[in-house]
């Protein structure tokens, strides 16, 4: 099975350099615009490379759900499957939400954070741990339920696609979370950093239960 990790694409905090977690804001303006000059055409070389289109997996935010509806709409992939997954959600910032580096800057919680590299984790928020756990519990499970068959997607829908591609629209943290921890060869957390509208596709697999991807590669929408 192959697997599609997606970011999504900018909203008016992204733009403004803001740390937006739970900020539930749509895709800006601009970016929508961006995203209607997308034609058919141009998206092709991603679906041939994709494959078939198994599922459809969205945080429930709702720039992950307008994008994956702007780069995978319905009219065109109506055999896919479609399912807002609670806990791909980005990391919650706490007191740093929504926020600026220079906003926050002088701020003994935020020199803290970054001296740690972030291990420190978010005052009034989640800790980074906490943060890749959620994300990896949830993400090992939706890909577990295509492994025994016990996948909340009808069995109807996942006869005949587990060669397809899962696509899962989500968030830079959460790409970042689920690669450090199952990704071969091993890589740290900050390494799979990647843009918005930006992702990574690879292969998955289980092994003594445990998932693991491999041959991940780097994909860029625009």
């Amino acid at each position: 099975m192959n697997v599609l990790l997606l970011r999504h694409g900018k909203t008016a905090g992204n733009l403004e350099g803001r740390y937006v977690g739970r900020t539930d804001e749509p895709l800006a303006q601009e970016t929508k615009e961006q995203l209607k000059g997308l034609t058919s055409e141009k998206l092709e070389p991603l679906y041939e490379k994709l494959g078939p289109v198994a599922a459809i997996y969205t945080s429930p935010m709702k720039r992950c759900m307008e994008t994956a509806e702007a780069l995978f709409p319905k009219s065109r992939f109506l055999q896919a499957p479609r399912e807002t997954v609670f806990g791909l959600e980005e990391c919650d910032f706490g007191r740093f939400e929504y926020k600026t580096w220079r906003e926050l800057s002088g701020d003994p919680e935020y020199e803290k954070f970054l001296n740690t590299q972030g291990m420190s984790g978010f005052p009034g928020g989640e800790t980074t741990e906490a943060f890749k756990e959620r994300v990896c519990s949830v993400f090992s499970s939706v890909l577990m339920g295509w492994e025994d068959g016990t996948a909340s997607i009808p069995l109807k829908a996942r006869e005949g696609r587990r060669d397809g591609t899962l696509v899962f629209v989500v968030h830079g943290g959460t790409i970042m979370a689920a690669l450090e921890r199952f990704s071969r060869p091993h890589r740290d957390y900050y390494s799979w950093q990647t843009g918005n509208l930006c992702g990574f596709l690879g292969e998955a697999g289980f092994e003594n239960g445990r998932l693991f991807m491999q041959n991940v590669a780097e994909i860029k929408i625009v």
